[in-house]
């Protein structure tokens, strides 16, 4: 099972518990419209009931108006030191902690968890706001991705949850501390922990709710390879989800039940309950990754049952769903840059009314704006950091996991013929694309050089790496992917050739006799780099202080597997004695290179006409060979 898969998995479940927390807390301060928190506010008194509904007013609108959260939290900052409040000054560090997460400054949001956790371990009668800052602090350190950190502080506030018993937090914690063992393949120890949660929940009359952690168990037990134990806790976790149905969870079973079948080597089965899963996911209102797990695995068990055209519905559903995700995600990130930007916009103008307040109160309030401010300014310096780091992250993350999924289609639908047809295509398309914006990066690059010599070798790379591009667009293009068409790769090539000098007023004419030979790609590309060589060399030596030029390019196969390249031109010419491998040009090096690449033969002969011929064979003759 993946670790992507588990951790949506354990965020549900922590959801789930989540909703549990608001039954066991049994305190419900303020109203939960906003509209009906601000009818409150305004006929409330400066006293901590009017702080409460300030910190309410800035979790109802966090989300969506950073700004206006933050005027809210900066009212109740006030009003909490005016009124010498540790509940209220505590609170207000952890809201404002949480809206840094909105932002996603987890690091600032830490700098904020921590102020509080200070504050409250000053009080020995607020252990539950102890408790609650330990549990955000280590819900922060996971964002980042700091295991060992998030270990600390997630086992801080288990003990402290036990011990100022609060359940919520105690659920939560044993949650996903298990989840984390089974991230770690450390499957019995997942299960011990699992198992200790839904006794708790038993012994608090919670029973009901405990449909995922039973599902969760199920699944260690599939990963343990317990075929018996996994299958009994799969059809207690069913008989529980009908006692209190919910189609996300069901989703979440139905693919547990295909996982367990997949495991235990029955592929009907597990076609039929990713189905399912399938199904009942696109019920569940919001809920994409069980759908986009159950389309892969349909696609996979698909092409190995034989049905590629069901294989290729599932997985091009699969990837329109996952563009679909992958655009919201776009979308949701650049509405958190445009909060973070706004919520430090407004953390400015906020510092700036504190400088303000800060001459005009005390000392006391005076000193706690100072440590604020310092924290926020460390946590800042701390962001920037890791903000950089977060970025690469992503970027290698999506690229692995690009990189995989490929691995993955290619190995599942091999005997899929059309669709292997498809996806060479689209590579060589995309090779070719990748080729041509390398050339225009290196012909942009030659118009702004000054230095001749440099202009002149960014060019000459131009035309080669355009060469083998050809050859990419020439496999694409044509039915057979395995060879390229020489006729059509030498016309291209000798026509872009012709249009890269034709600015110098000269005109050049080419014959061409090729043979209707198709080559492999291993030989067409050394082949199409000489043949860009030679013609490269002709334009801008062999015709110099003329108007005309005359040049014959000639290729047919010379036996059953070998073929004989002939260049001819009518400029002056190579000196007689001169050997290619110690040639003074990179040109005429690199063809010698490259005939050795062939394994061929390499002649010049300056009589009666200057004429360079290569003899070589195909890739299957120098592999037999």
């Amino acid at each position: 099972m993946s670790g992507r898969f588990f951790s949506r998995l354990i965020l549900l479940t922590c959801y789930c518990l989540i909703r549990l927390s608001v039954a066991l807390a049994q305190v419900s301060m303020v109203p939960l419209s906003s509209d009906s928190l601000r009818r409150a506010l305004a006929e409330s008194k400066p006293d901590s009931v009017r702080i409460g509904l300030l910190l309410a007013l800035s979790e109802s609108v966090r989300d969506t108006n950073i700004q206006l959260a933050l005027g809210y939290l900066n009212e109740a900052s006030q009003r909490s030191q005016q009124l010498v409040w540790p509940q209220g000054i505590i609170r207000t560090a952890i809201a404002l902690g949480s809206c840094y997460e909105v932002v996603t400054q987890h690091e600032k949001a830490i700098a904020c968890y921590q102020v509080a956790l200070v504050l409250a371990r000053r009080h020995k009668t607020l252990g539950v706001l102890e408790v609650e800052a330990l549990h955000h602090i280590s819900e922060s350190y996971y964002l980042l991705q700091k295991n060992d950190s998030m270990l600390y502080y997630r086992m801080a506030t288990l003990q402290t949850a036990r011990r100022e018993q609060v359940a919520w937090a105690e659920f939560q914690s044993l949650n996903f501390l298990a989840g984390y063992s089974f991230d770690q393949k450390n499957y019995p120890l997942a299960i011990s922990r699992w198992r200790e949660l839904v006794r708790l929940m038993d012994a608090r009359g919670y029973r009901k709710k405990a449909t995922m952690i039973l599902n969760n168990i199920a699944e260690a037990y599939t990963g343990l390879g317990s075929a018996d134990s996994a299958r009994a806790m799969l059809e207690y976790a069913l008989h529980s989800y009908q006692q209190a149905p919910d189609e996300r969870t069901h989703s979440y079973i139905l693919y547990s039940f295909y996982r367990y079948y997949q495991q235990f080597g029955s592929p009907d089965s597990a076609l039929l309950f990713a189905q399912k899963a399938y199904q009942s996911a696109q019920l569940a209102v919001g809920e994409r990754t069980i759908a986009l797990h159950a389309l892969d695995a349909m696609s996979t068990l698909y092409a190995r049952n034989g049905a590629p055209r069901k294989a290729l519905e599932a997985y091009q559903a699969y990837i329109h769903l996952r563009d679909s995700v992958d655009d919201h995600q776009r979308k949701a990130a650049g509405r958190r840059t445009l909060m973070g930007y706004e919520f430090n916009q407004q953390i400015n103008d906020t510092r700036l009314e504190g400088n303000r307040l800060r001459r005009e109160n005390g000392q006391r309030r005076n000193a706690l704006l100072v440590s604020l401010i310092g924290l926020l300014l460390f946590a800042g310096l701390a962001a920037l950091l890791f903000l950089a780091w977060l970025r690469i992250r992503r970027q290698h993350t999506t690229i692995h996991a690009q990189s995989q999924l490929l691995r993955t289609r290619s190995q599942s639908l091999t005997q899929a013929l059309d669709e292997k047809e498809l996806l060479m295509k689209e590579i060589h398309h995309r090779v070719k694309n990748n080729l041509q914006m390398i050339s225009a990066l290196q012909h942009l690059q030659a118009s702004r050089s000054k230095d001749p010599a440099v202009k002149a070798a960014l060019e000459d790379s131009q035309n080669r790496v355009l060469s083998i591009a050809f050859i990419h667009q020439n496999l694409y293009q044509h039915n057979d992917l395995g060879n390229v068409d020489l006729q059509s790769l030498f016309e291209e090539l000798t026509g872009h050739i012709l249009d890269v000098y034709s600015h110098n007023g000269q005109t050049i004419h080419i014959t061409r006799q090729v043979d209707p030979v198709l080559l492999d790609i291993d030989t067409a590309v050394p082949l199409g780099l000489m043949l860009n060589e030679l013609l490269t060399n002709s334009c801008k030596h062999a015709f110099t202080g003329r108007t005309t030029g005359q040049i014959a390019i000639r290729l047919q196969e010379d036996n059953a597997e070998g073929y004989r390249l002939e260049y001819k031109d009518d400029g002056p010419g190579l000196p007689p004695e001169i050997v290619f491998e110690n040639a003074r040009t990179l040109g005429l090096r690199l063809i010698s290179r490259l005939t050795e690449q062939l394994e061929g033969t390499l002649h010049y002969e300056s009589e009666p006409v200057h004429c360079l011929t290569v003899t070589f064979k195909s890739f299957r003759a120098r592999n037999k060979a």
